[in-house]
């Protein structure tokens, strides 16, 4: 996803749709957004499965291995960049052990 992302982002450059104003904004929207997921995320960390979905609802797919299960979260969304427009994905995975969330992990345009 990041190379597509890369790859609007050259196309757009390259047909002048994309100004330097445009890619600083998208810098630094970027940057706010990963330090507003890690906060975010952060208060997942040692739940027990039951309240995770009961804030975040039901996951889009959920993996069992063992005794562990994964429980994803996807979205989708279109976004665009000066006269560019384009469909980005995010999917965070939580994964628990005994009943309590012990980690994720955010895949995609999450930031």
């Amino acid at each position: 996803m990041r190379r597509a992302f890369t790859m609007v982002l050259l196309l757009g450059a390259l047909g002048g749709c994309v100004t330097e104003a445009d890619l600083r904004r998208e810098r630094e929207w970027r940057e706010k957004q990963k330090a507003d997921v890690a906060q975010a995320m952060s208060r997942w960390d040692g739940i027990t499965e039951g309240q995770l979905v009961d804030g975040r609802g039901p996951p889009s797919s959920v993996y069992v291995v063992g005794r562990t299960r994964y429980l994803s979260y996807s979205r989708s969304r279109i976004r665009s960049l000066g006269e560019n427009v384009y469909r980005s994905y995010c999917d965070i995975t939580f994964r628990i052990e005994d009943n309590v969330v012990n980690d994720w992990q955010a895949r995609g345009d999450c930031y």
